[in-house]
C-alpha cells in the first residue's frame, strides 16, 4: 500500500520590540558614551564631572534606526512525502520539502 502526504503553510514571524527599543535607545541623542582616560577624574569619586567636562571624552556610538518601509518577515512551506509499505511491517518513505522565507530582517 503506497500512501501520499501534502502539506502547506505560511508562518508569520514578529518584528521584536527589542529592535524597536533598541532604535529608540540608540538614537544618537538618547544615549550617550563617554570613555575617561584621565585617572584624575576617576579618583574625585563621588563628586560627578560636569556634562561640559564630559564632553571632551564623548566616543562615537553606532546609531540603530528602524527602515520607514519595514515589514513582518514570513516563511512559506511545503511539503510531499510518498510512503510504501514492505513486507514484515517495514515501511519506506520518501519526503521533500521546500521552504521559502520573505522579508528577512537585516542590519547594515
Amino acid at each position: 500500500m503506497t500512501t501520499i502526504r501534502a502539506g502547506f503553510g505560511i508562518f508569520y514571524d514578529r518584528i521584536g520590540e527589542n529592535l524597536t527599543l533598541n532604535s529608540i535607545r540608540y538614537n544618537g541623542t538618547n544615549q550617550q558614551q563617554y570613555t575617561l582616560t584621565n585617572l584624575a577624574l576617576l579618583n574625585s569619586y563621588p563628586v560627578v564631572p560636569t556634562i561640559d567636562l564630559l564632553q571632551t571624552f564623548k566616543t562615537p556610538v553606532s546609531i540603530y534606526s528602524l527602515a520607514n518601509d519595514i515589514r513582518a518577515p514570513y516563511s512559506m512551506q511545503s511539503a510531499i512525502s510518498l510512503e510504501h509499505a514492505l513486507p514484515h511491517n517495514l515501511r519506506t518513505s520518501v519526503t521533500f520539502s521546500h521552504t521559502r522565507t520573505l522579508h528577512m530582517l537585516r542590519a547594515r
